[in-house]
């Protein structure tokens, strides 16, 4: 994906954004169908090791209609 060089992170930024998302473990995931949204939180777990970016990992219950 490009991404303009005004809002690329410098290098040193990586921990800080780990911190950040290990701070707040919830995303908010919103899907738009028939014309309605729905949202739904979702709970998050960060591995930093996994992968050159670190892999960020969601679940949705198989109960939620989502």
């Amino acid at each position: 994906m490009y991404i303009p060089a005004s809002f690329a992170l410098p290098p040193d930024a990586r921990e800080q954004v780990f911190d950040i998302v290990e701070a707040n473990p919830f995303a908010t995931l919103i899907c738009a169908s028939g014309g309605d949204l729905q949202a739904v939180h979702l709970p998050c777990l960060l591995d930093p090791a996994r992968g050159p970016h670190g892999t960020l990992r969601a679940h949705v219950a198989r109960a939620n209609p989502i």
